[in-house]
């Protein structure tokens, strides 16, 4: 055969797909029937492939938080409607209701808003699983759910998704990325939400205790817990089998729990006084109430409306670091949509430009101050920070917020941001702890299940 016979189009690639990309293999210059027939089916085979692995080919975050990346963007939600202060867990094969993805686009109108599930590894970074392998349909579908704001000052598009659909629904567990793009191209990131996805194989029980074996049991908390192993195979206990704990629902909170148990039986670990696992209580959350804009709520001093809208003054903080601490029932940072006018909260509710302020003694003084709250951004996000003004001697941050009951705390500090220095610490504070369960299949697949979690409220109250 001479090779001056053969033809080589090559490998041509585009942005998209076409039908002209294709990659042929030589065959003579009197086959060109079967020629075609040939490029056809390895470019059908390759755009296959492609697609396949496009989960972790995309630009995006390196690692994947609870974020607002588009100014437009405010009010961001991830839980079922049965509960809106649920965490965002879905177990697989389950009778569960789904999780209703919401947000609001101060824009207006109408946009192809396209949400794509990114499975990650335990570290939220995107794994090297295909697409083939972690869904049962597609990876990416386009929001087709939303309404105009109604009777509103400042008009705004209401989107929503159920997470999983018939479409988007994931078929293995672990961690997985919420991605919101603001086209069908995925090439402009609008919001990130992070997706627990349980397969229920390992028992979870915990309880909270004060922390009597460290120096700190007047400010922390000692968790103790028990896990169930059930029937899964463990080789190495301290490399298969992981666990993470975090507080309140508080993303920068989470912590990898210890390596080794105390005490190991074959079907059951016990962690009981383990140093990794003291958290220092803190404090509970101050909390603002948006609810009416006809009077000011509980901690409002003053709203008015304005040619521009709403405008609303909470009232001046004040450091809580060396106060007695004082019980009081909260949300635990969480945030609920609601307001007492109107039926329909996601679609009839104002917004209110909200001033925060924070109001140092004459000894105290901080480089830096972040507003935390469950305002969809990742904590001490520089979009939180707060700005201090030496004329009133306030650190004050104003924030867009759709009308509802807010939780918020501050916190400071450059490289290590914490409450501590302004909202203290007790050990009798009420809070919720979630343990994640993280399983490392020995056969060496690149992802992390996820096969046990539990949530454990300190005071031992239902938790929210």
């Amino acid at each position: 055969m001479n090779p001056a016979n053969w033809s080589w189009p090559g490998l041509k690639q585009f942005a998209h797909w076409q039908c002209s990309w294709t990659v042929c293999l030589p065959v003579r210059s009197d086959q060109r029937g079967r020629h075609r027939q040939l490029c056809i089916a390895i470019g059908f085979l390759l755009f296959n492939s492609l697609s396949i692995n496009a989960l972790s080919s995309n630009i995006g975050p390196t690692v994947y938080q609870d974020q607002i990346w588009e100014e437009d963007i405010h009010s961001v939600r991830l839980h079922t409607d049965q509960d809106p202060f649920g965490s965002p867990v879905w177990e697989l094969e389950s009778e569960n209701p789904p999780l209703i993805l919401r947000f609001d686009d101060m824009a207006g109108g109408y946009k192809p808003y396209t949400v794509r599930l990114i499975p990650c590894r335990r570290d939220w970074t995107a794994s090297d699983l295909f697409e083939a392998q972690a869904m049962e349909g597609i990876g990416q579908e386009l929001i087709q759910q939303h309404r105009s704001s109604f009777n509103t000052l400042d008009q705004y598009t209401h989107y929503s998704h159920p997470i999983p659909s018939e479409v988007l629904r994931p078929k293995v567990s672990g961690n997985f990325a919420v991605v919101v793009y603001a086209d069908q191209d995925l090439q402009e990131i609008v919001l990130t939400r992070r997706l627990l996805v349980l397969e229920n194989r390992v028992s979870v029980s915990a309880l909270v205790r004060r922390a009597y074996a460290t120096s700190e049991q007047a400010e922390a908390q000692q968790l103790d817990l028990e896990l169930g192993i059930g029937k899964l195979l463990i080789n190495q206990p301290a490399m298969d089998l992981s666990f993470q704990v975090m507080q309140n629902g508080d993303w920068s909170s989470l912590r990898k729990g210890p390596g080794f148990p105390t005490f190991l039986a074959p079907q059951q670990w016990t962690y009981r006084g383990q140093p990794e696992l003291v958290f220092l209580g803190n404090n509970e959350y101050r909390a603002v109430d948006l609810r009416t804009v006809r009077a000011p709520g509980r901690r409002i001093s003053k709203i008015i409306r304005t040619v521009d809208g709403y405008q609303a003054w909470v009232e001046n903080d004040q450091t809580l670091a060396t106060k007695p601490h004082l019980s009081q029932r909260d949300l635990n940072g969480r945030s609920l949509i609601q307001n007492f006018e109107q039926r329909t909260p996601y679609t009839e509710s104002e917004y209110v430009w909200t001033t925060f302020a924070l109001e140092p003694k004459l000894n105290e003084s901080w480089s830096k101050v972040y507003l935390q709250g469950d305002f969809g951004q990742a904590a001490c996000d520089e979009s939180m920070l707060m700005e201090w003004q030496e004329e009133s001697g306030l650190y004050v941050k104003s924030l867009y917020l759709k009308q509802g009951f807010y939780d918020y705390r501050y916190r400071t500090g450059e490289a290590l941001c914490e409450s501590i220095s302004i909202e203290g610490s007790h050990s009798d504070t009420e809070n919720d702890y979630e343990i994640l369960v993280y399983y490392h299949p020995p056969a060496g697949m690149a992802y992390d299940r996820l096969v046990g979690y539990t949530k454990v409220n300190s005071m031992g109250q239902k938790s929210r």
